[in-house]
């Protein structure tokens, strides 16, 4: 049943039409964020571009660990899973010109309602006819040394 459900998430990505984009590059993101905590992976899909690629990187034992992910691939990975999300961000700034933007933020995040990690998120963000859509992300992935985050202890429902 999951490989069914992960097989028609991905035939939907890539027939998502651009009328779900969002009005605003912070709107495309908290659409994703808010599609990310509810676990509802073809929403996601909607407010980002079929090709967009995710990066994260962490220090592991003093090495640089760099991942990269497909959206195909990193909406895959947890539409196969029944795990609680939550990424909260604050402090957002967003640079905007035209049909490019970029919002960049601090962020925590939960798993199944335990502190996982927190970091930077990049998102790159293009503007087609319908709206706004994630085109690429960068992050950063600190378990160690993070701050407490000025929205206080997260609310889980």
């Amino acid at each position: 049943m999951k490989r069914l459900l992960t097989a028609w998430l991905l035939a939907s990505l890539a027939m998502t039409p651009a009328a779900d984009a969002a009005d605003t590059p912070l709107g495309a993101v908290e659409t994703f964020f808010d599609a990310m905590s509810e676990n509802d992976w073809q929403r996601a899909s909607t407010v980002m571009i079929g090709d967009a690629v995710l990066y994260g990187y962490r220090i592991q034992d003093g090495q640089v660990w760099l991942g990269r992910l497909t959206v195909d691939e990193y909406l895959e990975t947890w539409a196969d899973r029944d795990d609680r999300l939550l990424e909260r961000i604050w402090d957002v700034k967003v640079l905007e010109d035209d049909r490019l933007a970029t919002v960049w933020t601090p962020y925590d995040f939960f798993l199944n309602g335990e502190f996982h990690h927190c970091g930077t998120n990049s998102f790159s963000l293009i503007r087609d006819e319908s709206g706004w859509r994630i085109a690429g992300v960068v992050y950063s992935i600190l378990t160690d040394e993070c701050e407490p985050s000025p929205l206080g202890p997260p609310e889980f429902d």
